[in-house]
């Protein structure tokens, strides 16, 4: 033991030696070495713990029960109390000195520690928000679109499988604004004042991580200081591209739900685009595919 101990010693020293010729202490270098072994230890405790949180999260995410979402909540606080800790213990480290690139930069990232900057109070606050806003939106149930006379019927549809086949289906304008406009009004409005109150502990989180608001805190992650610009050079280039694949799908839109619902140049209504966010564009595919007719060499490529 004494033995790995001395050659330990001797690495530390030779290690450090150019940098002491550039005013850089003994003490420093003891120090960034130190740091290092903390970092493995952190990545280590964080992955396990980061495991846990997402393994909850996905539980509930996927089964909706009161059980699964205060494991979600537990195990979310945990790992913000975890983050907390590890931040306290960074600061301890004098590591915008470190001479080692690798090191400085993950001790970076975990003084900027996000929401678990926040007191105790606001992280419970804010992680039940956020459950509360998850578990509206899978839950919230509409009415059919037309009710038949003389019977009721209940108004159980849920977003998943009803209103997401509904979307992805149907081809009655009708029908989709009613399922797009409903949805909102049960999973959308009742939420305002609790989003309003994430978006507040959001921004007061940023700005104890030294940020503007929450968009800087989002963008830190990126670690470049140009991201934005970047995007808007991206765009640019896109854009036009963009601008006629929109046309085209609107003109094959307008043949199937008419011209007085889609103007010629303007925006495509979200409803009919198949997908409750418009994210994706997939379910329309029997209307916008190019040659519906033409045979299929998917196969044979493969």
């Amino acid at each position: 033991m004494a033995t790995l101990w001395g050659l330990g010693f001797v690495w530390l020293t030779l290690v450090c030696m150019p940098e002491a010729i550039r005013a850089f202490t003994n003490k420093d270098c003891f120090e960034e070495a130190r740091a290092k072994d903390y970092a493995s230890y952190v990545n280590r405790i964080l992955t396990a713990a980061a495991h846990k949180a997402a393994v909850a999260e996905w539980n509930y995410a996927t089964n909706l029960t009161e059980h699964n979402k205060n494991q979600s909540v537990v195990e979310s606080l945990a790992f913000k109390k975890l983050e907390k800790e590890i931040w306290r213990n960074v600061t301890q480290f004098r590591w915008s000195r470190f001479k080692d690139r690798p090191t400085r930069r993950i001790f970076r990232k975990l003084s900027r520690i996000g929401t678990a900057i926040l007191s105790a109070e606001k992280q419970d606050k804010l992680v039940n928000l956020i459950a509360e806003m998850q578990e509206n939106h899978a839950s919230a149930k509409i009415c059919p679109f037309r009710r038949k006379a003389g019977k009721t019927e209940k108004c159980n549809l849920s977003l998943n499988p009803e209103i997401k086949d509904i979307l992805k289906r149907s081809r009655n304008y009708n029908e989709l604004l009613y399922v797009w406009n409903e949805f909102r009004k049960v999973a959308g409005k009742p939420m305002r004042r609790k989003f309003l109150h994430y978006v507040k502990l959001q921004n007061e989180a940023a700005r104890l991580n030294e940020f503007n608001d929450a968009s800087g805190m989002w963008l830190d992650v990126y670690e470049d200081g140009c991201f934005e610009e970047k995007m808007k050079r991206l765009w640019k280039q896109l854009k036009p591209l963009y601008q006629q694949l929109h046309a085209y799908v609107r003109s094959k839109l307008r043949k199937v739900y008419g011209r007085d619902k889609i103007a010629r140049d303007g925006p495509i209504p979200a409803h009919i685009l198949g997908h409750i966010h418009s994210q994706t564009w997939t379910a329309i595919i029997d209307i916008t595919q190019p040659y519906p007719n033409k045979k299929q060499s998917t196969s044979r490529m493969q």
